[in-house]
């Protein structure tokens, strides 16, 4: 074990906790909307657009799985190696939610030839 998991592990710091997103106020990312529904286009192998907030560039993500258990949601970039998020469904739920339906992708990505 390092240093630093024995300093965390004595002063009872959970390794496994996500802190929330930065600059995102906590009372919002804390729970679920009693009638909230997860938007029909975020499902497992879906093409869909995250946006940025730290570069503003619209990004074509691919979900990689809704996880219904953990309420979050994992999605990894196309063109982008290594891009890879987990979006907590609270932040699905409110109006920092980076992820878009695909029509919201710059023109030319996202597009699917239709056969």
């Amino acid at each position: 074990m390092g240093r630093g998991a024995r300093v965390a592990s004595s002063q009872g710091i959970n390794a496994h906790h996500r802190a929330p997103m930065p600059g995102a106020p906590t009372s919002a990312l804390s729970s679920l909307p009693t009638n909230w529904k997860m938007p029909d286009w975020i499902k497992p192998d879906a093409h869909i657009c995250y946006n940025s907030r730290s570069t503003g560039e619209r990004v074509e993500v691919v979900v990689e799985m809704v996880n219904t258990a953990k309420q979050e949601v994992e999605v990894t970039g196309v063109s982008v190696p290594g891009f890879l998020r987990v979006i907590p469904f609270s932040v699905i739920a409110s109006a920092m939610n980076p992820l878009y339906p695909p029509e919201a992708l710059p023109k030319g990505e996202g597009d699917v030839e239709q056969a």
